[in-house]
């Protein structure tokens, strides 16, 4: 399959460049991905109060382009870049709090204190933000696939088979059949479909964050990783 150029190649041919469709690209993909972001920036400073302002904060430069210059060509995927500039933009804001701390300001969170909650214990920051990255990108193709299926008439055929698409669901080829009024052949064959066209909306939405359309595959494979 040949991609088109991607979103993230637009955004970083256009650096620093007052274009619009590039900052539309650019505000599209962080609404897109800012899951991801919020999670990691809750674990790194524990603050789950003020992490919704921190992240907004934070997006909001980057598309006003204060942290695009920070993009390194050595990190291509929008992924990798994402997460250098948060952790990037978090050890500023360290510094700052340290430095209001130690001229006697108010200090608005404790940049101390990691949320120790069980589930996040055994995975570091960037490894939790790659995970939640890897399940957005999941999601987004997901609802991509059911608003296809919504748009042509088969919205019962998604929501009947859907969980067959992780092996989650407890239903039977024959009780699938008998809810939608067809055989278990014709079952197996609309799961197959179902799962192929899902795996093409992975690859779309994966290839809008990377440079290169060679580098899908690779992209591809980080993601299984960390599911």
């Amino acid at each position: 399959m040949v991609f088109p150029q991607t979103r993230w190649t637009y955004i970083r041919q256009a650096g620093s460049d007052d274009s619009a469709a590039a900052n539309a690209a650019l505000s599209e993909l962080c609404a897109s991905y800012r899951d991801p972001v919020l999670t990691y920036v809750r674990i790194r400073l524990g603050a789950d109060r003020d992490a919704e302002d921190i992240v907004q904060d934070f997006f909001a430069r980057l598309i006003r382009g204060d942290l695009l210059a920070r993009a390194n060509p050595d990190r291509g995927t929008f992924r990798s870049f994402l997460l250098h500039a948060v952790s990037q933009f978090i050890s500023d804001f360290r510094d700052h709090q340290n430095a209001a701390k130690r001229g006697g300001a108010h200090q608005r969170v404790s940049t101390e204190t990691i949320d120790e909650t069980p589930d996040r214990r055994s995975m570091t920051p960037e490894q939790e933000f790659e995970r939640r990255w890897a399940r957005t990108v999941l999601q987004r193709a997901l609802d991509r696939l059911e608003a296809e299926y919504c748009s042509n008439g088969r919205q019962e055929l998604f929501n009947v088979i859907k969980d067959q698409l992780d092996g989650t669901t407890a239903r039977t080829g024959a009780a699938m059949a008998s809810i939608l009024g067809i055989t278990e052949a014709a079952v197996r064959v609309a799961v197959h479909r179902m799962k192929q066209r899902l795996g093409q909306f992975i690859r779309e939405e994966v290839a809008e964050t990377v440079p290169h359309s060679v580098e899908v595959d690779d992209e591809l494979t980080r993601l299984r990783q960390s599911l």
